[in-house]
């Protein structure tokens, strides 16, 4: 990837976008900081706040790395690539709406592994007080308004019968 590509990068987390010209126009990838120091360990209880938050964090839209996209573990967008594939109600395809667990734990992206909602204001507005930010939720994570990819049906087009011979044969008429 050349090293002079722009970089889109959050403040959050030291992972960085690149748009990567050798991929595609509008293309992006991530890639992950060699020398950037790990994300300060910050326990949080998922299951206790789970009925609160839904899973949002698995909702959040992330770009994979080439690693992890030539892995093939992990289920891309095919409407945006490189990015998580969604399923319609906007999580993670592989966040089981029935468990809550992560269908792909072992080989989840770099960006869940790093991942805490803690300091995310994004998803609480007041962590301790387990209230989340509807506002930039509702803004931000609506699905009615993310591109996804369509499905598009080949239709078989017959061609136009051709004149049978006598014995009522058509060979070129579609099957």
């Amino acid at each position: 990837m050349p090293k002079n590509s722009p970089r889109r990068c959050s403040a959050r987390t030291t992972n960085c976008t690149r748009v990567a010209s050798s991929f595609g126009p509008g293309t992006r990838i991530r890639v992950d900081a060699d020398d950037a120091a790990p994300a300060p360990e910050v326990s949080v209880d998922c299951e206790s706040r789970l009925p609160i938050c839904q899973a949002v964090c698995c909702r959040l839209n992330f770009a994979l790395s080439v690693p992890e996209i030539e892995a093939g573990q992990v289920r891309w967008d095919l409407g945006q690539p490189y990015f998580i594939r969604k399923r319609e109600d906007g999580h993670c395809v592989h966040h089981d709406a029935d468990t809550r667990a992560c269908g792909v734990y072992a080989h989840r992206p770099g960006v869940c592994r790093r991942y805490s909602c803690a300091h995310d204001d994004r998803i609480w507005s007041d962590f301790e007080g387990r209230v989340l930010n509807t506002d930039w939720i509702a803004a931000h994570l609506d699905t009615a308004t993310r591109p996804r990819a369509e499905a598009v049906r080949m239709h078989f087009i017959p061609r136009p019968p051709a004149e049978a011979d006598g014995a009522g044969n058509n060979e070129d008429a579609a099957p």
